[in-house]
């Protein structure tokens, strides 16, 4: 079997004998969804690996965001959006996914947190640090929001 890209799809290609006994060539196209995200509504969370008042380290913090994606190519988007989660309100800028790496600024009212990582299927994970505190950071994921 060989592989084959063709824009935002794989296709797979293997030799088969057919009814006749001929030997033929199938082609199984597939799609490739960590290439299709969605804008709308995503969920996720972050970690801080400092204990913190009534969460110990690691501890989810559970958080939604309406992101607005750009394809510019097949491995290139820009993106923002804005969520709440339990600090407050935000907005991320400045998105970037290029060629699996994801980079983000979330702003809040009053400080800022620089995030990066990689895009693995429909899901989004990484690290973040407090911006001007590197010393202050944590994990994250962030995946599309399916409703039932």
């Amino acid at each position: 079997m060989t592989s084959v890209m063709t824009g935002d799809n794989r296709q797979h290609a293997w030799p088969q004998q057919n009814a006749n006994g001929q030997l033929v060539l199938v082609l199984l196209r597939v799609m490739r969804p960590e290439l299709t995200f969605e804008s709308g509504s995503w969920k996720g969370f972050f970690t801080d690996d400092r204990d913190y008042p009534g969460r110990p380290a690691g501890a989810q913090w559970k958080l939604d965001v309406h992101l607005a994606f750009m394809n510019h190519s097949t491995d290139n988007k820009s993106f923002f959006g804005f969520g709440t989660d339990d600090i407050g309100e935000f907005e991320f800028r400045e998105g970037r996914i290029k060629a699996g790496h994801v980079s983000f600024i979330k702003q809040y009212s009053a400080h800022t947190v620089t995030y990066f990582g990689q895009q693995s299927g429909h899901m989004m994970s990484g690290r973040w640090f407090l911006t001007g505190f590197q010393e202050v950071q944590g994990g994250w994921s962030l995946w599309p929001h399916v409703q039932n």
